[in-house]
C-alpha cells in the first residue's frame, strides 16, 4: 500500500516535467536519470520496511508516530526526486 502511494506521488509530481525529461535525455543526462532511479528504489525499500513495521502487533503509539515522521521524510524525498527532472531556466 505504501509503495503504491509513493509511486503515485512520484508519478503525479513528475508528470508535468516530461518535456524536461526529454530535454535531459537529449542533453546526455543519463546520469541524472540513473541517480534518481536509485533514489526512488531506495525510497521504495524504506517504505516497504515501514509497511512491515506497521503490521507488527507489538507496535505502540510512539512507534507509529515515528513511522509517520519517516513516511513524511520519504514523501519529501520523493518530491525532491521528481523535481530533479524539471526544466531549468536558461
Amino acid at each position: 500500500m505504501l509503495r503504491l502511494i509513493l509511486v503515485a506521488m512520484v508519478a503525479v509530481a513528475a508528470q508535468p516535467s516530461l518535456d524536461a525529461l526529454a530535454q535531459a535525455i537529449g542533453h546526455g543526462s543519463a546520469q541524472l536519470i540513473a541517480d534518481q532511479t536509485k533514489t526512488i528504489q531506495d525510497l521504495t525499500a524504506k517504505a516497504d520496511g515501514l509497511e512491515k513495521k506497521i503490521g507488527d502487533p507489538g507496535e505502540d503509539d510512539a512507534g507509529l508516530v515515528d513511522i509517520r515522521l519517516q513516511l513524511e521524510d520519504i514523501s519529501r524525498a520523493a518530491l525532491n526526486s521528481a523535481l530533479a527532472f524539471r526544466s531549468r531556466l536558461n
